[in-house]
């Protein structure tokens, strides 16, 4: 009895399920996982009922009164009465804010829950794009549940969003990213090729990035596929209409922030990563959000927290899996990584601010280069992890029964001192700014931001056209093959 309970664990949590009952006892426990970063999130931000004094929420507390403000007196937010943040009056230049669809929702919720609705919403997202990449891998159970920890909980996401960085909640779709690169980067042909289905899918992923104010991450994404088309240039086609179809989607927001945000010139530079040590810091060591940061930036743009056990199985199955070279396109793609940890130190990116490129200059803390390669190493140690249980498969299960107990553990403590509540501790007296929404004189500003939403608009009828178009053709043909 003890030995068939034994065999059904292996094939649900080690293995691979073999009958409908491990597959649907393990899908259980994908629902418990799932379930259980929901409970997280609400933990995080104390069911909603926070006070958004600390630090960026105070600023995002701002756009969501004035977004609530809009609604209410069914008016356009045209232009604040006071210049709040940035030094800028003209709410809708601001590519910061969230303009997602669910923001109807602050007609009936505080911004407490929207906060919380929001990240669940994208956490839910992100799941399945982690799901993806999980079953294009192969990856089992066990593998997936190291990746689901590392990726939704290290320090890098939980700082950002505790200091009031609402729109890194983009950082959740970054797995649909690695999806479609993954994608892109099969094309092995020495012709360059434009591959439709997936350009359409990229861009609809932009713009989806630039309507929740999440534009960092959306530029981090065209450097990082601009830069491997040094090692696939057949990707050439596909990579620069992916990045004008995303240009155009989000013509709304870049258009207006272009002419009127401030300049570069007017943004402080954080440098990234000073040495090896910080570094290592960042990824092992559980700092509060009060700790001395570097340059006058603080701690919550190097924190990459993920501990001392899951550093080091992280080292050890991304060592495996490069060695047996468990993911497609590998070599180009961890070049391109290593570049990118490169621009995450010292001063380095601070030359090419110096470059006549749009938005360049908006990227003013360079170690937030690093989330790219971090989540590359994670699904890369995704895989790596499985061939560890191959191949050493009563040691492995040693380290991970002991281990991930103790990974969730670290992540939990961090995330403690990281929580939205126990931050506000601090600033329990902080005056908000008082909220106005003032009648707009500026018709150049009005017409410039009618003309951009209404290109974003017609962009995303064509994307979205032209997508099912694509889906439905590739579906009539597999169905034609079939017969």
């Amino acid at each position: 009895m003890i030995e068939k309970i034994k065999s059904f664990l292996d094939h649900v949590f080690w293995g691979y399920p073999k009958t409908s009952i491990h597959i649907r006892m393990q899908s259980v426990f994908f629902i418990i996982l799932f379930f259980s970063g929901v409970i997280y999130w609400v933990y995080f931000f104390n069911s909603g009922i926070l006070s958004l004094t600390a630090y960026d929420w105070i600023k995002e507390d701002a756009y969501l009164n004035t977004l609530r403000l809009a609604q209410t007196n069914n008016q356009i937010p045209w232009q604040w009465g006071d210049r709040f943040f940035h030094g800028i009056d003209k709410f809708l230049v601001n590519p910061e804010v969230v303009l997602t669809p669910d923001i109807i929702l602050l007609r009936w919720i505080s911004n407490g829950s929207f906060i919380v609705f929001h990240t669940i919403l994208f956490y839910s997202v992100g799941f399945l794009g982690s799901l993806i990449i999980a079953r294009k891998l192969n990856a089992r159970f066990v593998a997936f549940s190291i990746f689901w920890l590392l990726f939704n909980f290290n320090g890098y996401l939980t700082a950002h969003i505790g200091v009031g960085h609402f729109e890194w909640t983009g950082y959740f779709l970054i797995p649909f990213f690695f999806i479609i690169l993954f994608k892109l980067a099969e094309k092995k042909q020495k012709t360059p090729l434009l591959d439709i289905t997936s350009v359409l899918w990229m861009a609809l992923l932009f713009g989806c990035l630039f309507l929740n104010g999440s534009f960092h991450i959306a530029i981090w994404c065209s450097i990082f596929m601009s830069i491997a088309l040094l090692w696939r240039w057949a990707m050439l086609p596909s990579v620069f209409t992916s990045i004008l179809f995303g240009i155009m989607l989000g013509f709304g927001r870049l258009l207006p922030a272009a002419l009127w945000f401030p300049k570069k010139s007017a943004w402080p530079l954080g440098s990234g990563y000073p040495t090896f040590g910080t570094f290592l810091d960042a990824l092992t060591s559980v700092r509060l959000y009060d700790f001395p940061g570097i340059q006058g930036v603080g701690w919550w743009e190097y924190d990459i927290y993920i501990g001392f056990v899951a550093f080091a199985i992280l080292l050890i199955s991304l060592a495996v899996a490069l060695k047996q070279n468990k993911i497609p396109y590998q070599p180009f793609l961890f070049i391109v990584a290593c570049f990118f940890i490169f621009l995450s130190l010292g001063n380095v990116y601070f030359l090419i601010t110096k470059l006549p490129i749009p938005f360049v200059g908006i990227e003013r803390v360079s170690s937030r280069f690093i989330v790219l390669p971090f989540i590359l190493f994670l699904i890369t140690a995704m895989s790596g992890v499985g061939e560890m249980l191959s191949s050493w498969e009563k040691n492995t299960k040693t380290l991970l029964f002991i281990g991930l107990p103790i990974v969730a553990g670290e992540l939990l403590l961090h995330s403690f001192y990281w929580r939205v509540t126990y931050i506000e501790q601090s600033f329990k007296d902080f005056a908000k700014p008082m909220i106005s929404l003032v009648p707009c004189s500026d018709l150049s500003y009005i017409a410039l931001v009618y003309a951009s939403w209404t290109v974003s608009l017609i962009s995303l009828i064509i994307v979205v056209a032209v997508l099912f178009r694509e889906l439905y053709t590739n579906r009539s043909s597999l169905q034609t093959i079939r017969v």
